[in-house]
């Protein structure tokens, strides 16, 4: 399976990043994928029961958010009225607190939904977030089969851990190279657990819906990845966890997608 980007979504994705009023780079660069189809969810052996059935997934051509929302990027988005606030202000939410380089935490599934499409964007579909973080690979980590360290990824520091590689709070975004997807896209493992657009169910292809878009109806939605606050396992590309759409923690995060041909518009 060949993920390599064409030369002229290459040339889209040194386009993409918001723009605030003053010209300012307000969101991160975009990394693109070309349209391919993937082995998404886990062997039958292999897996927490969520990550089952096992099944092949078609996607289009689609930009993917390098790495997550900052706070400062939603911060501008509240600042110009687009955005709404997070509810919390609790000292580890980085929005209301955290530096500008940390990631957008404490965010509700709403106003993560909200923001990409205030920027243009929109939430990526759980399938692109599978596909952009298995990076052409079947290892269980974007990075491959080597096991999670500090270096690579924001996490616990073992299954049944209680301590955390950043026990103050998420990491600044882009920060782990070590950890990112051959295509350089950073932080899919730990950090914060992303928001993604689909509706949660206990197993593919349950709910209605298609393989490409998820359940037709739900009462909470997908999140991805882990956080500093997880357990290496619960991090890994295939892990699925879920929350309703108004909950939010400073374990909670998102980045945003973008179809290819949308970009490439003038």
């Amino acid at each position: 399976m060949r993920l390599a980007p064409t030369l002229a979504a290459a040339l889209v994705a040194l386009a993409t990043a918001t723009l605030d009023a003053a010209g300012r780079a307000e969101g991160p660069a975009m990394v693109p994928f070309d349209a391919a189809t993937f082995r998404m969810g886990s062997a039958d052996a292999d897996g927490e029961p969520n990550e089952h059935p096992a099944h092949d997934v078609t996607l289009g051509a689609y930009l993917l958010d390098r790495t997550e929302v900052t706070a400062g990027a939603y911060r501008a988005c509240v600042a110009r009225g687009a955005c709404e606030a997070p509810a919390s202000r609790a000292r580890l939410c980085t929005v209301a607190h955290g530096p500008a380089e940390a990631p957008a935490s404490c965010v509700s599934w709403q106003q993560a939904d909200t923001y990409c499409r205030a920027v243009g964007k929109r939430l990526p579909t759980e399938a692109e977030w599978e596909h952009a973080a298995r990076g052409g690979a079947r290892g269980p980590w974007p990075w491959g089969d080597a096991k999670p360290t500090c270096e690579r990824a924001v996490t616990l520091l073992g299954d049944h851990s209680g301590r955390s590689c950043s026990p103050g709070g998420p990491a600044p975004v882009g920060t782990h190279p070590e950890g990112a997807t051959p295509h350089g896209v950073e932080d899919l493992t730990g950090n914060v657990a992303e928001w993604v657009a689909d509706w949660y169910a206990d197993h593919y292809l349950g709910g209605g819906g298609s393989p490409e878009r998820g359940p037709a109806w739900g009462v909470a939605h997908v999140l991805r990845g882990g956080s500093f606050r997880s357990w290496p396992r619960d991090a890994r590309v295939t892990a699925r966890s879920w929350a309703t759409s108004g909950e939010a923690g400073p374990g909670v995060g998102f980045r945003c997608a973008r179809d290819a041909q949308l970009a490439a518009t003038p």
